[in-house]
């Protein structure tokens, strides 16, 4: 649940840093404030650490200040920001050994970027259950953010307005949320990409995609970009209506606490030996499961793959050439539960493309085991790199 105060704090620290850099008065309380909601947002998550990069970048290139004095402000922002975070960082190394945790990735690009481009599509026209639409509509806003940022900056000297807002801190902040993510996702793996990792941007988005509309409606023949747009925009409100109505239905029908707060489940297929066996593995291992939300509550891993599902396509973690380059280069693991209806090739089945070697089996009412997986015959590591 900490993605809700996460955003309220991150909207709140850019709302104040645009009023900073705007402001001829009271700079040093909207300064403090900027740097304390910084504070707060990196306590509910370590990728508020981005905020201190956005801030100093839009403080830099932005606001009424004059140039020679912005590296200073700048500095000042980001050595003031970044004081909590580092401090943590440092506490977390020297407790645990780690700066933010292991997990490695066992994400391709390509899987990171279609599953990135559907979950942003589906914000889009969640009235829609084509993929390829929602990917299709991700990749239309951002050449529209993008054509209409574009545009403003081209005729932005001649039409400011005194005390007008900067974009500087959200557009900062939106791009570099989406680089730190996608570094954080392919190489480390926290968790792949959905609804509630993205969530951060879903505001920014919105924003910059409005203001983009809002530019390009000054092109040449406004009347025939309006009759385009007009038409585009209430479909998309229409569907962000329904999609909010959907959500608040669905949190009054099953309780917005229950569905929120998972339950703590300790074992895996009945069983704590084999979740005990799990939460020993290597912590560089990457690990399977067709199961993957049980294995994730009970042996404390923070990043399970899903394995290629049944008839071709591909799970939220790849398709079958991933899974087999994920093994190919990594520690592989396999954790399977006997489910009905399962959806996912099984261990026999995979066989076919990788060696299953198995370290415990289990039935404990339900019948479970833990496979390590390597991979058939003489694949080169090679093509890793």
């Amino acid at each position: 649940m900490s993605e809700a105060p996460f955003i309220a704090l991150t909207l709140c620290a850019i709302v104040v840093m645009e009023d900073f850099l705007k402001a001829s008065e009271r700079r040093f309380l909207l300064f403090l404030g900027a740097t304390v909601a910084v504070w707060l947002a990196f306590l509910f998550r370590y990728v508020g650490l981005v905020l201190v990069l956005s801030g100093a970048a839009a403080i830099l290139v932005a606001g009424q200040r004059p140039p020679r004095s912005r590296p200073a402000w700048s500095s000042a922002f980001a050595i003031s920001a970044a004081l909590l975070p580092a401090s943590l960082i440092v506490r977390n190394k020297i407790v645990g050994g780690t700066t933010y945790g292991v997990g490695p990735s066992g994400l391709s690009v390509h899987a990171f970027v279609a599953k990135t481009t559907r979950v942003v599509g589906t914000w889009i026209v969640p009235w829609s259950s084509s993929v390829n639409l929602a990917r299709a509509a991700a990749v239309l806003l951002g050449v529209l953010i993008v054509s209409g940022l574009l545009w403003r900056r081209r005729g932005l000297a001649g039409r400011r307005v005194s005390g007008q807002a900067s974009l500087a801190p959200l557009g900062f902040f939106t791009f570099a949320y989406a680089a730190a993510f996608a570094a954080i996702e392919l190489r480390r793996g926290i968790e792949w990409p959905d609804d509630r990792m993205l969530s951060p941007l879903y505001v920014p988005l919105t924003v910059l995609g409005m203001v983009a509309v809002e530019e390009l409606s000054t092109l040449p023949r406004p009347v025939i970009w309006r009759a385009l747009a007009t038409p585009l925009l209430i479909v998309l409100v229409v569907g962000q209506i329904r999609s909010f109505v959907s959500h608040v239905r669905h949190d009054a029908s099953d309780g917005i606490l229950n569905h929120a707060l998972p339950r703590r489940v300790h074992l895996i297929a009945n069983s704590d030996k084999l979740a005990s066996r799990v939460r020993d593995l290597p912590a560089d291992a990457v690990i399977y499961s067709n199961n993957p939300q049980e294995v994730w509550l009970a042996a404390d891993r923070s990043f399970i793959l899903q394995p290629p599902p049944k008839g071709g396509g591909a799970s939220p973690s790849g398709d079958l050439a991933t899974y087999v380059r994920t093994v190919t280069c990594k520690n592989v693991y396999f954790v399977w539960r006997r489910n009905l209806d399962d959806p996912f090739l099984t261990p026999a089945q995979l066989s076919r493309e990788t060696r299953f070697d198995r370290i415990l089996h289990v039935n404990e009412g339900v019948e479970g085991a833990l496979y390590r997986v390597t991979p058939l015959g003489q694949r080169l590591r090679a093509s890793c790199t």
